[in-house]
C-alpha cells in the first residue's frame, strides 16, 4: 500500500483546515452576496467552539463525523 492509500489520521482532519475554510468561505459569502456559504463554516465552528479543550487547549485533529478529537 502506498503512503497515497494510507490515512493516518484515521479520518481525522487537521484543525488549521478548518480556519483556513473559514476564511475562505467567510469571504466567499461577502463576494457572491449568498449566506449560506458563511452560515455553515460559522456552525462548524460553533462545534468546534462547544468541543472539550483538554489543558484549555485545541488539540491538532478532529474527526469530521463526531466531532471528537484525535
Amino acid at each position: 500500500m502506498s503512503v497515497f492509500e494510507t490515512n493516518i489520521r484515521g479520518g481525522s482532519s487537521i484543525l488549521s483546515e478548518f480556519g483556513t475554510l473559514h476564511l475562505e468561505f467567510v469571504y466567499l459569502s461577502d463576494i457572491s452576496g449568498d449566506p449560506v456559504f458563511r452560515e455553515k463554516v460559522n456552525r462548524i465552528r460553533d462545534v468546534i467552539r462547544k468541543a472539550e479543550r483538554p489543558d484549555g487547549l485545541y488539540p491538532n485533529y478532529i474527526n469530521p463525523e463526531t466531532g471528537k478529537w484525535g
